[in-house]
């Protein structure tokens, strides 16, 4: 196993002793027994040493020198084995206590493989180190280590990763000053034609540059003057490094800077983020933190520059981006001094989103403001484009303010403002007439314990000649399990046009389709358990119809929701509806009755059919009583059940000579339409073209739903020359996207 020797003379009295050893031929048997702990196999290395301790003049001034031999040395983990080395180390050290020094006479050390020396240490001279002022007459001293073609395979088995090539060359120095009161520092490492296998993927030809300068005064005052960092592959860069820092020992107080910078493409090709594919784009980071008298403060600046490429959807092209972050924490509070976001595409600036405020955790208080200055299509326009299209964003203002005070134990409020202004979007075609959009927000509100009161809320779009649309909602709302009272909240307007709007939206056609659940919605819990809200609204607008006399009570108690007798005049028909749902069921309960006087067609037609404009006259009647639970298709068919009716028996129902285009929220929505019907292409087709004048005179059409089953009946469309007669039925199936559908058609020309 090995030999360990000890001899010489003690003093317990002074104290004081002289002590020789000398070790030979610990074989890999004890090395093993030592490295059991750290997991390590030393292999089949042996250790000898050999040198002395001698403690003098009462125990004030500590000699030690001696040497340390390593043969055939390696580690070994799970991951691998390194190849085996011979490592020597010797030392002399002088410790007095009385002189409060340390002298390094000697401290030398030395590695190598096969042969090759890979990694030594001295020192010029003797080092010196003084914790006494009144030294004097210690000399300078500089230790040096040189490490020189390592090769990665050996550290690899140290680190989680699946192969590690390449060579490691590193140069470090250690200068000591003035008895040990100014300490430097300096190192440098690196190499290239690194290559690393690393979670399935390879990363070849890596190159890495690293350096660090730093100093160490008066054993108090620590500084990091500058620390450099490059990693580059394939002679591109993908990452670089900056960073300073300062720390004094005595008090605590110091900080740090790190300046980071990345070529995002490169990195995304080394390191995939789902969805994100880069042309061209770097990021830039400043992180500076410290710990002052006041106390520490975080501060972070990220610049995202020439982004081009897609993110999670949305095409950028030259996008930039800053975020700016600043946050504090002084006595008992939390500050946040600053949160900024702003980005642009092109040379038009896009505006800002800040916001700041503070929190005390020992008084539950604190406040937050946020401030919208000057936000633009320039910051919004590429972010927003996925849901215009095929239309563009061609300009918008948007500015506010808002404030919260928290006050936990007691009451909170919030106030705040928001202004759109000058929104222009452009369709490809030119299809609505570009009047600028603009609408504004303004509320004000308190919370204390479980009750929230709404004391203004005002959404307003900009006026038009039919309507000031503005809504005001007020009210209380209690929360909890046992509400004080019953929550009130009041919805009133004088007139709406929702024209403008629905010109917007009804022509962009990539809006985020509803997902198809792949099993029932979870119970959803109200935060309220009841609600009781009135709604009056005089008279809405959008396009040609007109909608009057909106009235209703809705109620919510114990997830329910209930609106009874919702009524309202439809171009001067009367329209009654009642609907219920219960949220607190897995995938909900409802039921929804529906009842329609003669409507006039001519403004529906106008409204969403502009291709049939003017073409549609008399009146129709509809009906509808749904009833159901759940929104899969295996409730659907157990649960659904009712019908769905509409008859017009006095209608004039013109075909265009063009295609008629079917909404694009429609279309969206309900997949089985088609984009565009060519109902007088088709009758050319067949040499009907002549029937296109008949107008229809009759649409009708039933669905009894029920057993599964969605039942089509009486469904037909009669002109003096054509009747399509359709029926069938709709099986509804355990996934919906698999329903059978048998749907004939009859087609009768006369």
């Amino acid at each position: 196993l090995g030999e360990a020797r000890v001899r010489g003379q003690v003093n317990l009295a002074e104290p004081e002793l002289r002590l020789a050893y000398d070790v030979t031929g610990l074989d890999s048997r004890v090395l093993a027994l030592v490295a059991a702990a750290s997991g390590l196999d030393v292999g089949n290395g042996s250790v000898s040493a050999s040198g002395r301790v001698d403690l003098l003049n009462s125990g004030s001034l500590l000699v030690m020198e001696g040497k340390l031999n390593g043969t055939n040395i390696s580690a070994g983990t799970i991951r691998g084995r390194t190849r085996p080395a011979d490592v020597n180390f010797l030392h002399r050290v002088t410790v007095n206590r009385n002189l409060r020094s340390v002298i390094c006479e000697q401290l030398d050390l030395g590695a190598s493989q096969g042969g090759r020396v890979v990694l030594s240490g001295a020192l010029d001279n003797g080092l010196n180190i003084s914790w006494d002022k009144t030294a004097a007459g210690f000399r300078d001293s500089t230790y040096t280590v040189k490490a020189s073609g390592l090769r990665l395979e050996d550290l690899a088995v140290f680190l989680p990763v699946e192969s590690l090539g390449g060579v490691l060359d590193a140069d470090a120095k250690v200068k000591v000053e003035d008895a040990g009161r100014t300490c430097s520092f300096s190192a440098s490492f690196g190499g290239d034609g690194w290559k690393v296998a690393f979670g399935g993927r390879t990363f070849p030809s890596l190159a890495l540059q690293a350096s660090v300068q730093g100093r160490l005064r008066d054993f108090n005052m620590a500084n990091i003057d500058a620390l450099d960092l490059k990693l580059r592959m394939a002679g591109s860069s993908l990452a670089s490094v900056s960073a300073i820092a300062d720390w004094r020992m005595g008090d605590g107080y110091g900080g740090a800077q790190m300046d980071a910078e990345l070529a995002l493409p490169a990195v995304l090709g080394l390191v995939p983020v789902e969805g994100v594919a880069l042309r061209s784009g770097r990021l830039k980071t400043v992180i500076s933190a410290g710990i002052r008298p006041t106390g520490p403060v975080v501060d972070v600046m990220a610049y995202w520059n020439d982004i081009t490429g897609r993110v999670v959807g949305i095409d950028l092209d030259g996008y930039d981006a800053t975020l700016s972050v600043s946050v504090a924490h002084s006595g008992r509070a939390y500050e946040v001094r600053k949160v900024s976001v702003t980005g642009q595409s092109g040379t038009l600036a896009g505006g800002t989103i800040d916001a700041f405020g503070s929190f005390n955790p020992d008084s539950l208080t604190g406040s937050l403001t946020l401030n919208v200055m000057g936000v633009n299509q320039s910051l919004l326009g590429p972010l927003v484009a996925p849901y215009f299209a095929p239309n563009k964003l061609a300009g918008v203002l948007f500015n506010g303010a808002a404030k919260a005070d928290l006050d936990i134990k007691g009451k909170s409020s919030v106030t705040g403002s928001l202004r759109m202004a000058d929104m222009i979007v452009l369709h490809p075609q030119g299809r609505f007439p570009q009047v600028p959009l603009g609408c504004s927000l303004e509320f004000e509100g308190t919370h204390a314990g479980a009750t929230t009161e709404i004391r203004h809320f005002v959404l307003a779009l900009d006026p038009t000649e039919r309507a000031t649309n503005r809504i005001d909602v007020s009210g209380v709302i209690h929360a909890g399990a046992k509400p004080a009272a019953a929550s009130r909240l009041s919805l009133k307007s004088t007139d709406i046009d929702l024209t403008p709007l629905y010109d917007l939206l009804s022509s962009a056609t990539n809006a985020v389709k509803p997902a198809v659940a792949s099993g029932e919605p979870a119970p959803l819990h109200l935060p309220v358990r009841e609600l009781l809200a009135d709604v009056d609204v005089p008279r809405v607008f959008l396009g040609d119809i007109e909608v009057r006399d909106i009235a209703a009570k809705v109620q919510v108690k114990d997830d329910v929701i209930s609106v009874e007798n919702l009524g309202f005049r439809l171009n001067g028909s009367p329209v009654k509806t009642v609907a219920k749902v219960d949220l607190g069921k897995p995938g909900y309960d409802y039921a929804l009755s529906l009842t329609a006087e003669p409507i006039p067609l001519k403004p529906i037609f106008n409204t969403f059919v502009p291709a049939m404009k003017e073409l549609a006259q008399g009146a129709f009647v509809a009906s509808a009583d749904i009833r159901g639970s759940g929104t899969t298709g295996a409730s659907l068919r157990k649960s659904l059940a009712g019908h769905l009716q509409f008859r017009a028996t006095n209608a004039e129902i013109r075909l265009p000579d063009g295609a008629i285009e079917v909404p694009a929220l429609f279309s969206k929505y309900f997949p089985i339409l088609p984009e565009r019907l060519h109902p007088a292409s088709v009758l050319a087709a067949i040499g009907k073209s002549d029937m296109v004048a008949e107008p229809f005179r009759v649409l009708e059409m039933r669905a009894d739903i029920g057993d599964g089953t969605v039942r089509l009946t009486e469904g037909r469309a009669l002109s003096a020359a054509i009747a399509v007669q359709v029926g069938g039925e709709v099986r509804i199936a355990d996934e919906l996207d698999q329903s059978a559908l048998e749907i004939p058609v009859a087609l009768g020309f006369g």
